[in-house]
Parts: C-alpha cells; structure tokens; sequence
C-alpha cells in the first residue's frame, strides 16, 4: 500500500514538471509571448539606437517625435541635442531647425536654397509643417524657379510638366453644369473637351431632366422631383434618341462651350450611351434661378474608347501646386529614391498621365492626397526622414493612412465642436446656449485628451516606420488586428510600442506574424519565476527560432502532465469492495490515461488562450432568450457565415470528440471489470444491468454540450462555431453510445444470456 501511495505521489511531482514545462513554453496559436519579443530583440537595435543616430544627423523634427514614444534614458541624447541647437542663429520662434526640423548643415543649405523660410503669419501662429513651408516656397517663386533653371534630375523635369498652371484638373465641372445650354434644356448631351491637358480625348455624356415645380405643394414638389431623377435615366433607355454636341475649349484659363455639328462628332451614338448610362451618376440637381423648374444633371467622363471613366477628386488647385512642387523637391534631394524608387514612379506616373493614362493619372492623384496628408502634420525634416523609410508609393499612401488613423478621434471632435459652435451662434435662447456651452467644455476636456493620445499614437506609427523601414507592414498590422473592440487600434498601437521598446527585430517579427502580443493572467504571472527551473530560456529561444517544435513540445507536456494526472487520480480513489481484485484491460487503461491527457491539454491551452474561442462579432448582442431550436437555427442560418472551417470550429468539435472518446473509454473499462468479476452468470447480468446509465452517459453529455452551443449562440454569437458544436455534440453522442451499446454491450449481454441458460440446465 506505501508503495502505492509513494508511485502516485510520484507520478504527481511529474504531472507538476511536465505542466511547468508547457507552461514555460511561450508558443501561442494567436499571440506572441513578451519573453519570445525579448529574447529575438537583444543585440538588435532598437528606440535609443535610431535616436542616438538621429541626434548624430542633427535630425531635431524626427527626435522629437521618438522623445514622444518613450526613450530608456534620453538625458544624454537630450544635452547632446541641446547642444547642436545652441549653434543655431535666430530666435526661437524662427530660427532653422523649427522650420526645417533639422540642424544638419546639408539639410539647413538644402532647406534655405529651395524655401527660403516661412511667411510671417503662419510663423506668427506656430505653423512650421511641412506645407506650410512649400506654400510660402511656391508663392514666392523661389522653389519652382529654382528646380526650372537648375534640375537635371528627369524624374523632377516629368514632375514639372505634369503641374497644372489653369486650375485644378477637372476644375471645369462649375462652369459646365451652370451653362444654360446645358442646364435649361433637356435630353442626351455631348461634349467633347478641347485644350484640357489632364482630360485628352475625353467626352463627357450628360443626361438633363427637368420638371416644372411652379405652384406645387412640399408633396407635390417631391414626387415632381423624383420624377425628374427618373426622367434623367429613363430617357437613355429608348432605343434612339437625339443627341446635342457641344465642345469645351479651354485657352489662357478661359473656358468656352460651343454647340457643335452632330456630323463633326459622331463617334458616340445613342446606342452606346444606352449601354453605359447605368453607371452615370448625379453630377447636379437643383432648382432653376426663377425657381419655376427642378433640373437633374447625370452624367460621367468617356474614355477614347467610348467607355465610361471614374476620376478622382483632385487637391485644390492652392494646395496642388505646392505639392508637386514639395514632391519635386523630395525627388531632387534623393529622398524619395529608395527601395523601388518613389521617385522614378512619380516620374512615369505624371508621363503617362499626360499621355491620357487614366490609372496613371489616378494612382498620381492618390499620391498627392497622401504626401499633403503627410505634409500637413510633420515639418520638413520629420517628412523627409519618413519619406525615406519608404520603398514605394504604395508604402507613402500606407503612412499617410496611418496619420489619418492617429488623428482620426481628435478630427472627429474637432468636426463635433465646429458644429456646437456654429449652432451656438444661431441659437437666441438663452437656457439652450447654456447648454451648448457646457457641452463645449465637456468636449473640449475630450479634444485635450484626445490630442495627447493623437501624439503619441503618431510618435508610434512614425517610429515604427523609421525602425522597420515597412509602413505598409505596420498598417497592414493595425487593420488586421485579431481582437475586436471599440479600442482595438488602441491596443495594437501599444503592442507596437511593446515590440518597439525591445529592438528592431521584435517589431519586425511582430509585424511578420501579424499577432498581439500576449498578456498573462495572474496565475501564470504567479508561476513564472519557476520557469527557469525548467529550462524556461531555451524554451522562450525555442519558440521562435522553431515555432512549430515549441507548439509539438507545448502540447507534449500539458498531455503528459494531464495523463499522469489521471494516473495519479485513479490510484489515490479508494475501490469498492467488490472491484478490488478486479482491473480493466491495459489497452484500456491507456486509453483512458491518453484521452484524458488530450483532453485536459486541450482545456489548458484553451485556458491560456480563450481568444481561441472568440470569433468577430457582426452584429448587436440580443438581450433575452428563445430557447427555441427552430428559432436558434434560424436566426443563425440568415446571417452570412463562411464556408471554411475554422481553428476555432475545430478546437469546439474537437473537445466534444474528446470528450466522448473518454466517455466511451470509461465505459469499455467498466464493461472489461464485469466480465472479470468472479461469481454467477446471474450476478453479472444484473451488474451490467445496473451500468446502463453509465452506457448512456454519452447521450446525456452531447444534450448538455449542444444546450451549451445554442446558450453560447445568443449570448456570444459565436454562430458559425456554436452551431457546428450543438450537432457535432448530439452527434458524437448518439454515435458513440451506438458503438457502445450495439458491438460491446450487446453482444456481452447475449453471451451472458446464454450462460445463464446453460447454468439452469446443469
């Protein structure tokens, strides 16, 4: 008996070691320990490095921002900087480095020879980003001249012919739709434009409706107004149609609309129009100067080939100008020329879009809108920093998307106290204004809030470009953040800063697999200071330089601890008298210890990692039940579920599976000591009479497991798992007490049946 009670206590210490062990394993299916991002970020470069490279460069504008992330010790970097910028000239409120955001030498004469400074009134206000600057450059003539007379770089020179100098492209849509030979009379129009360089072989189709509203009632004009937006398409649809031509020209920024011959123009028919005139969209509508007539406008751009063209919004003209002229100036200095080379991408983006082009002339477009978003938050030297962390277009449109999520909440609240502020200055009633006005103060609380987070969120996102040179990877990151939430970029901006604080090659290691990174609960924070007992660092080593092995060697452990548990378990419960000399096979014995042991590694490591059983939710959680099965079904059933089967359906039909297996198991054991015990036949019939319940025990668990699933239906809405777990649970249940009862059970009790009746004979 001590030899018994001694083995169990030993088969427990190593349950303890081989659970230590896959616990030390920090292998998860949907996180990445802290201790893996440690243990790949030493010897790396990390925070302090590229900002001790910075302050070697002078680089101030993009130190400042890292300051803002959090640097280990930034005293010394802090008097080191200090210094370079107690050499520069000039107050503080106009001296070069505030302007250019650096203090290098060959920054500061590149900054003075394109731009010269800044003007008065946005200097007076603090304005030192980089728009600014090319604004005041462009105005005064000195960067465009310059990069004229002195630029040998081609990608610049195809960049200066691409500059509109008569207004935005596509700034001709105003004068256009206001022209009373197109607004004031109905039906199908042509118009060909002529001396438009952003718009060659272009036409525009237009379809005018108009309805006459004099003398209507509010119910009357707004069927006569839907009944114009009709008109508009539905006078396309006829098979013939006559068709007005006109031609737009534009000379010395002056627009002109001609009526033209229809046999001068008749590359584009009726019968064309027709086919494509389910894509126009409302360019106009709106009542005429008189007010006696509703007119709608439908319409789009054809291309050479008579089909229909999507173009974009460009940047007003202003802001336009400045900004390809700032982007030439990029070009020219060398900072948009690596990786694949931005600038030689501009340089044949704006070729083609003057030789008519469309995706060219769009991807440049889109290129524009990004480098004026960049522009109109970093200064000088902080853009040209990023701007050279970016192989590509494609990564210069990802950071500028990356700005806009940083100062998503703060512009969202500055919208909100736009609108207060208008509805307070045309509000007369005293008690309302007071109300406006307290709802301004608390919001304004918020923006100030909301600004801090703003900076830090772009320190984040601008550091995380600069150490891993991918800002398409870094947005790729926070959109594909697997936890839901209203705070889920809060949360991957933080883990991104984790990964950062650890070197350069944690970030980029996070930013491969795409995951969070974990968070413990207390009570493996509690047993973590074990984890070197057990070889804990080659472990943490383990599970990224050989992810899979760590999983294989995880799983191994959490099983072999849960089997010898089960071992363990078995011995210390006392067995009934009647059972003591009898035992169930080894073959079953083993079966029981392995499916225990899967099943309770399964139960860990959905205990270490519940996100495993979390999916996204798409819709409002209900409140209340319907316990009806009909109705559970059916609310599932109409929402759209993929068709692919999960990790998460898996792990759920897995456990049920597992379950069953020990259910049956137990079972077989039982079935396997009746057939041992010694005494009548009659005796083991009523014993195994009496198992029956046992035998179905199966039955009972796939009910309760599929009563669970539909609970877990309305309350989490996991419902493509949840679903899979309510049939898979009966199903396993029903399939397993069949096996059991019709091939084991059955056939026993024949055989015992038998006996009994040879037994009365004798």
């Amino acid at each position: 008996m001590r030899g018994s009670y001694i083995r169990d206590i030993l088969l427990v210490v190593g349950a303890l070691l081989a659970l230590l062990i896959g616990l030390a394993t920090p292998a998860y299916f949907r996180a990445v320990a802290p201790e893996t991002l440690t243990s790949i970020g030493e010897g790396s470069p990390g925070l302090t490095e590229e900002a001790d490279k910075l302050v070697r460069a002078a680089k101030v504008g993009p130190y400042q921002i890292l300051k803002k992330v959090g640097l280990p010790d930034s005293t010394y970097l802090d008097k080191r900087m200090d210094a370079v910028l107690a050499s520069d000239d000039g107050s503080s409120s106009d001296s070069v480095y505030l302007l250019a955001g650096t203090a290098s030498a060959v920054d500061v004469e590149n900054f003075r020879k394109y731009f010269g400074g800044l003007d008065p009134f946005n200097r007076g206000k603090g304005r030192n980003a980089a728009f600014f600057v090319f604004n005041h450059a462009y105005r005064q003539g000195v960067l465009k001249n310059w990069l004229e007379s002195k630029s040998n770089n081609q990608n610049v020179k195809r960049i200066l012919q691409s500059v509109p100098t008569e207004g935005r492209p596509g700034a001709f849509w105003s004068y256009l739709l206001s022209n009373p030979q197109i607004r004031d009379l109905p039906g199908a129009k042509i118009v060909k434009l002529d001396g438009f360089r952003f718009f060659p072989d272009r036409r525009l189709a237009l379809s005018v409706a108009i309805q006459s509203t004099k003398g209507l009632s509010e119910e009357d004009l707004e069927t006569a107004i839907d009944a114009c937006r009709k008109e508009a398409r539905l006078q396309l649809d006829v098979e013939e149609f006559e068709i007005e031509r006109f031609c737009l020209r534009q000379a010395n920024g002056h627009l002109e609309l001609e009526s033209q011959d229809a046999s001068l123009s008749a590359k584009v028919t009726a019968g064309s129009i027709g086919e494509i005139s389910g894509g126009f969209e409302e360019l106009a509508a709106g009542s005429t100067e008189d007010g006696e007539f509703y007119y709608v406008i439908l319409g789009g751009v054809l291309g050479p080939n008579g089909n229909l063209e999507a173009h974009g919004r460009w940047l007003p003209y202003p802001m336009l100008v400045p900004m390809m002229l700032g982007t030439a100036m990029f070009v020219e200095t060398g900072y948009l020329d690596t990786g694949t080379d931005p600038g030689y991408e501009l340089g044949n983006l704006s070729t083609g879009m003057l030789q008519g082009d469309l995706p060219s002339k769009e991807r440049l477009r889109a290129a524009y809108w990004s480098i004026y978003q960049l522009a109109s938050r970093l200064n000088w030297g902080q853009m040209a920093e990023l701007l050279d962390s970016c192989p590509n277009l494609q990564a210069v449109d990802d950071m500028a998307a990356l700005v806009r999520l940083a100062f998503s909440k703060t512009s969202e609240l500055n919208s909100r106290k736009k609108r207060l502020l208008r509805l307070q200055d045309n509000l007369s009633d005293e008690n309302k204004k007071e109300e406006v006005a307290s709802e301004l103060n608390s919001l304004q609380l918020q923006l100030d809030h909301a600004r801090a987070d703003s900076a830090l969120d772009l320190a984040t996102v601008y550091a995380s470009a600069l150490l891993s040179d991918n800002p398409s990877a870094v947005l790729r990151y926070i959109r594909t953040y697997p936890v839901s939430g209203d705070d889920q970029d809060e949360r991957a901006l933080a883990d991104l800063r984790s990964a950062m604080s650890k070197g350069t090659a944690s970030l980029n290691y996070l930013l491969e697999l795409a995951l969070p990174v974990y968070e413990p609960g207390w009570a493996l924070s509690a047993v973590s200071p074990l984890f070197p007992l057990v070889g804990g660092n080659w472990l943490v080593e383990l599970s990224h330089s050989h992810r899979k092995s760590a999983f294989f060697i995880k799983g191994c452990a959490l099983a072999i601890s849960f089997v010898l548990v089960t071992m363990a378990f078995v011995g210390f419960l006392p067995s009934a008298q009647y059972r003591k000399d009898v035992r169930s096979t080894r073959v079953l014995r083993l079966c029981r210890n392995l499916s225990c042991g899967a099943f309770g590694s399964l139960v860990a490591i959905l205990a270490l990692e519940p996100s495993l059983l979390q999916t996204p939710s798409t819709g409002a959680s209900r409140a209340g039940f319907d316990f009806a099965l009909a109705n559970l079904v059916a609310t599932a059933s109409s929402q759209t579920m993929p068709d692919n089967l999960t990790l998460v359906t898996g792990l759920v039909a897995g456990g049920f599976l597992l379950l069953q297996i020990i259910i049956y198991v137990f079972c077989l054991m039982r079935i396997s000591e009746v057939r041992k015990q010694v005494g009548k036949v009659s005796l083991k019939l009523e014993l195994l009479d009496n198992e029956d319940n046992l035998f179905d025990l199966g039955l009972y668990v796939g009910l309760g497991g599929t009563v669970l699933s539909l609970v877990l239906l309305l309350i989490l809405e996991v419902k493509q798992d949840a679903l899979i777990g309510a049939y898979a649970s009966t199903l396993f249940g029903i399939i397993f007490v069949a096996i059991l009862k019709i091939f084991h059970v059955r056939p026993y009790r024949n055989e015992l049946l038998v006996a009994r009746s040879k037994e009365m004979k004798q």
